[in-house]
C-alpha cells in the first residue's frame, strides 16, 4: 500500500505564481495560485485545495483528496473543481525519481499530475491529453513557497 508519510511535505499553505496553458475550459496566461494541505485526523487522507486568480479578477477553485489503495501500491486522488466535471475515476500514481506522477482517463481525454518539492518549492505540473491528441501539453504549471 502506499505510504501517505511520504506526502508529509506537502502539507502547509503554499503560494506562487503559475501560468495556465491554452485549453478549451479557461482562459490561458499567469496567474497567482494558493494550495493548502492538510491531513485528516485519522492521517488516512491528504485534502488539499487550491484557489487561482488571474490580473483580470478571474478565479478558479478546487479540491482534491489523495488517498492510498489498500488493494496495490497506488496512490489514488479525486478531484473536484468550479469547472463541474465530475471524478470518474481516481488518478492513480506512485513516486517516480522523487517526483509523485498521477495519471487519469475521463471522457475528454487524459490528464497527467507531476508534483514534486525541490530547495523547498513546491512544483506543479497537469497535462492534458484530448481525446484526439497523440502528446501531453500543459494545461497548469506553477511554483509555490510556503507561505
Amino acid at each position: 500500500m502506499f505510504d501517505l508519510s511520504s506526502l508529509d511535505p506537502f502539507a502547509g499553505y503554499w503560494s506562487g505564481e503559475s501560468v495556465v496553458g491554452p485549453n478549451p475550459w479557461t482562459k490561458s496566461g499567469p496567474n497567482l495560485g494558493r494550495w493548502g494541505f492538510r491531513f485528516d485526523d485519522a492521517r488516512k487522507n491528504l485534502i488539499f485545495d487550491y484557489e487561482q486568480s488571474g490580473p483580470d479578477g478571474s478565479g478558479f477553485d478546487g479540491h482534491g483528496v489523495f488517498c492510498a489503495d489498500p488493494d496495490s501500491e497506488d496512490l489514488c486522488g479525486f478531484w473536484f473543481d468550479d469547472r463541474g466535471f465530475p471524478p470518474f475515476h481516481p488518478l492513480r500514481g506512485q513516486w517516480s525519481d522523487n517526483r509523485l506522477i498521477l495519471l487519469n482517463t475521463t471522457p475528454r481525454g487524459q490528464g497527467r499530475w507531476t508534483l514534486h518539492i525541490e530547495n523547498g518549492v513546491l512544483n506543479y505540473l497537469i497535462e492534458g491529453r484530448l481525446s484526439a491528441a497523440e502528446t501531453y501539453s500543459a494545461v497548469l504549471s506553477g511554483q509555490y513557497h510556503l507561505t
